[in-house]
């Protein structure tokens, strides 16, 4: 599953650098909106996350830059509006 989603985001990639500016700061702010409209499914998948790497024995600083909370998701969807209203975005 993995490997088949990195393999749709290569491709993906090469679709948006080609692409408008307004297509590139649209899809941006799509990514901002989608993320803010889903942040309850990123958190409750982040604790899944969480947890399973504690059972594995991870370390306490790799889990706290794993870890999600509200502000964390805000501050992702906030970046990726950044980029939007960059010039020229990607």
């Amino acid at each position: 599953m993995i490997a088949e989603m990195a393999i749709a985001a290569r491709a993906a990639v090469r679709v948006l650098a080609s692409a408008p500016t307004a297509t590139k700061a649209a899809a941006g702010r799509a990514a901002a909106t989608a993320i803010r409209a889903r942040a309850g499914e990123l958190l409750a998948a982040n604790q899944a996350d969480v947890a399973a790497a504690r059972a594995a024995g991870i370390s306490a600083a790799l889990i706290d830059r794993l870890a999600l909370d509200p502000a964390r998701i805000e501050a992702i969807a906030a970046g990726l509006d950044v980029v939007a209203g960059l010039p020229d975005p990607v």
